[in-house]
């Protein structure tokens, strides 16, 4: 009889403590502990005997939502930085009711965006002709702006971007990041290109499509490089992917 009582507090206790555990789990939630704090919490329970047996509790951290609006007014291209960094490349979303918006770069601090073109952005002279709008609309927002077609005083509507991933620890930065891109290069001209992130220093940029040799990289720091198009008299216009690979910099607030 005293061993069954003795033996009967155990349940109870266990209950107890699962119910500490939940509780303690949601003040885990509440804090969102780093990245580095999370792990497994081990909670062993025994009677006066020594016997019993043991919990195993898990720590762990909710995704992180962030959303915004973004008014590009007349730029068609631009960045963003997410106001707190993820620990991997989130899962990232744009909408606009009136117009599509693409990701060109992307990494676990931030994205660049493109606005899509539209048959309403051009001058009239290209509206009016059926094979040059065809044209353009195949083409991005910066060739035909380089061209001249783009409508003056084009105004570009707001988009909204949502992200949810994991979160960065508090000070942590990838060793390395990789980021891709286009840029419109025009016959015997030059110009820069900015990296989305920057980095700790000069990373490595490859030109990649039909207009390798054609278009080089002359300069690099950190934050952009400079391209000529040496195509010469030769048909040299065109959109150039480009891609980066190097140690990222600290994000901006660090």
């Amino acid at each position: 009889m005293n061993g069954t009582a003795r033996g009967g507090w155990v349940l109870p206790v266990l209950l107890a403590v699962a119910a500490s555990a939940a509780l303690g789990l949601g003040f885990l939630y509440a804090v969102r502990p780093n990245a580095g704090d999370l792990g497994a919490v081990r909670v062993v329970v025994t009677d006066d005997d020594g016997k019993g047996g043991a919990l195993r509790v898990l720590v762990t951290t909710a995704p992180l939502a962030q959303k915004e609006t973004v008014s590009p007014r007349a730029a068609f291209t631009g960045v963003v930085y997410y106001p707190a960094p993820y620990l991997t490349r989130p899962n990232l979303k744009l909408a606009c009711p009136t117009r599509g918006y693409a990701v060109t770069a992307e990494t676990e601090l931030g994205f660049t965006w493109l606005a899509e073109p539209r048959p309403e952005d051009f001058r009239d002279d290209v509206k009016g002709n059926a094979a040059s709008i065809e044209r353009f609309l195949g083409l991005s927002l910066a060739f035909a702006s380089a061209q001249g077609k783009l409508r003056p005083g084009l105004v570009f509507e707001d988009f909204t971007w949502e992200a949810k991933g994991l979160p960065a620890p508090a000070g942590a930065v990838p060793r390395t990041i990789e980021q891709k891109g286009t840029f419109t290069s025009i016959q015997g001209q030059e110009g820069p290109v900015f990296f989305p992130v920057p980095y700790a220093s000069a990373p490595n940029v490859e030109l990649g499509g039909s207009y390798r040799g054609t278009v080089v990289v002359t300069e690099c720091t950190a934050k952009s490089f400079r391209w000529k198009n040496t195509a010469g008299d030769r048909f040299g216009d065109g959109e150039v992917p480009w891609t980066a690979r190097g140690v990222a910099a600290p994000a901006e607030g660090k």
